[in-house]
């Protein structure tokens, strides 16, 4: 999508905090450099629920235009993964850093669109998918709740990038599983983000579904340059379409290898970063 200056360049005084927060530190000189320029970056991570560990000293780095594919079973902590990484859940320890700004400070989120797993339009509420696509933009509509023309122009181009365009007055309650699914991506890419988080994209759909879902990720991979998470049980739902693949295991992150098929399993997720306190898989 369009490119938007970050905090970092638009140097934002630490009032546009709205936690009250005061600004953290520049981080020190021997910090990775991916820090300041990925799109999403864990630096050893860790996470649980009261004494139950479920993310497990976990470092990541999604580079801007980057697509990442994270795999792994039911209850391995990838959905935990999604939900730290947008600030929903706080860490015990570790950072997360969304275009080089802690997620507890960062403000721009415009820049981040994310698809909940099954999330969808409650299908007793007779609305269209251009209504529900509009919707991504509730908080940024003018004072009458309308749209300007750029916001138009950029809802008319998302429908079209995720093949939805010729649906647009039909209700939402009336599209397939797979259909639906698009409506939704396209919602969170009305605010022209530069990452997108996909939970589950292709759970509830059949084959051709997925298929023409694959096809308009692959768009906004090549095309908009849009950096990409998405989480998957399957491994091969998507086979091809991630520049690499991670898998959690338990807690843990490996790199499971880039996304054309090649599984030969490394210790960590962040290319040339030494893992701390022991391998970063299931032993």
């Amino acid at each position: 999508m369009r490119r938007r200056p970050s905090q970092q360049e638009t140097d934002l005084p630490a009032a546009a905090d709205p936690t009250g927060g005061e600004a953290d530190e520049t981080p020190p000189a021997t910090a990775p450099a991916a820090a300041s320029t990925a799109a999403l970056a864990f630096d050893h991570v860790t996470f649980a629920y009261q004494r139950q560990a479920v993310l497990c000293d976990v470092t990541l780095r999604v580079a801007c235009g980057e697509t990442v594919a994270v795999v792994g079973a039911n209850g391995s902590g990838k959905t935990t993964l999604i939900k730290v990484a947008l600030g929903l859940l706080q860490p015990a320890r570790g950072t997360v850093r969304l275009f080089g700004t802690a997620v507890t400070r960062f403000a721009d989120w415009p820049r981040v669109g994310y698809v909940p797993q099954r999330a969808g339009p409650d299908a007793a509420v007779p609305v269209s998918v251009q209504e529900v696509v509009h919707s991504g933009l509730a908080r940024q509509v003018g004072p009458l709740g309308r749209l300007s023309r750029a916001q138009r122009d950029t809802v008319d181009h998302v429908m079209e990038v995720m093949g939805v365009a010729g649906l647009r007055r039909q209700s939402v309650r009336t599209l397939s599983g797979g259909q639906q699914q698009r409506a939704l991506i396209a919602r969170a890419l009305v605010t022209e983000p530069d990452l997108l988080v996909l939970d589950e994209p292709t759970s509830a759909v059949d084959a051709e579904a997925r298929h023409t879902l694959r096809e308009s990720l692959e768009h906004l991979r090549h095309h908009e340059q849009v950096a990409m998470v998405y989480i998957s049980h399957d491994p091969h739902g998507f086979a091809g379409l991630a520049d690499r693949v991670v898998e959690m295991q338990a807690g843990h992150l490996r790199d499971a290898g880039a996304g054309d098929g090649d599984t030969a399993p490394a210790h960590n997720a962040a290319p040339g970063h030494e893992p701390r306190g022991g391998p970063a898989h299931a032993g």
